[in-house]
């Protein structure tokens, strides 16, 4: 069975946990908060140049790439990972019931 995840960068198959990547932009907020933007699951290798450009994100608003490999959201503690940052205030912004929706339960067990 193919695995169901999509590269968010460049829309090919990432077909094994260890490949993959969750990642997100961590902006200063201000006031020592912080906040995050833009989360989204890319391939992993850094020479598959998927991955959010340093430079360019910075030189928006000084966010810096933040992120944790895509294992460490699959199954149920990759769940309770997600869920969690769902309750987190810094990632507000960000919907993360996409990202579980995007993962089918088929890569929960």
């Amino acid at each position: 069975m193919p695995h169901p995840w999509i590269c968010d960068t460049c829309g090919q198959p990432i077909t094994q946990p260890k490949a993959g990547w969750v990642e997100w932009i961590q902006v200063n907020g201000g006031s020592a908060q912080w906040y995050a933007r833009d989360m989204r699951l890319v391939h992993g290798a850094p020479e598959s140049h998927c991955q959010f450009n340093q430079a360019m994100e910075y030189q928006k608003d000084h966010g810096t790439e933040a992120g944790r490999p895509l294992a460490d959201f699959v199954g149920p503690n990759g769940l309770m990972n997600l869920l969690e940052r769902a309750a987190d205030p810094a990632f507000k912004n960000i919907d993360i019931t996409e990202m579980i929706v995007s993962f089918p339960l088929a890569c929960v067990n």
